[in-house]
């Protein structure tokens, strides 16, 4: 989605290897320094593809040199941070760790 989102003319075919290469040549020829990333109240860690998204999200921050924002709904509620952990097991919880939380509710000017 990257390569498309850039019109990087190798987005339809390639390896996983060679879609990262070219989502990173992207990034760093156009001097992209934000990648917003919204609905992520969707992703469903407790599912086998949630997890694999979430492990995604994980790997575009440590390859892309890019602040990421992420937006979504009710993640708290959700217990999103907590990665569907519960009790104790929440320590294991890295998405809580690695994000720096926002609890703006109302849409404005900052």
């Amino acid at each position: 989605m990257i390569c498309e989102f850039y019109g990087h003319p190798g987005a339809a075919h390639g390896t996983t290897a060679q879609l990262a290469t070219f989502a990173l040549d992207c990034v760093l020829k156009c001097d992209t320094r934000v990648g917003i990333i919204d609905d992520v109240h969707f992703i469903n860690q407790n599912s086998r593809d949630g997890l694999a998204v979430s492990n995604h999200l994980k790997w575009l921050a440590n390859e892309l040199p890019v602040t990421f924002i992420y937006a979504g709904v009710g993640l708290t509620e959700r217990r999103f941070f907590d990665e569907g952990l519960s009790g104790e097991s929440t320590a294991l919880a890295q998405t809580a760790r690695r994000w720096t939380r926002s609890n703006r509710t109302t849409a404005g000017p900052c």
